[in-house]
């Protein structure tokens, strides 16, 4: 399994040209900003017996940016 998160709220962000950014978030379904404890809870989840009939799974954690 994978976990494929988007831009998170962190100070690495500030890295990101503001326009970049600013187009990325105009494109989310969700608009709350994707925090690095949301990506954490999806790997406890993973880790946890509860994902045991998870196999071969990409996890996007992108907020609805990109649909598959």
């Amino acid at each position: 399994m994978a976990v494929a998160p988007t831009m998170a709220s962190t100070p690495m962000m500030s890295h990101i040209p503001q326009w970049r950014q600013q187009e990325y978030q105009q494109h989310q379904l969700i608009k709350e900003p994707l925090l690095p404890e949301d990506i954490a809870d999806t790997v406890i989840f993973l880790l946890s017996a509860k994902s045991k009939a998870y196999t071969g799974a990409t996890f996007d954690i992108n907020n609805g940016c990109y649909l598959r």
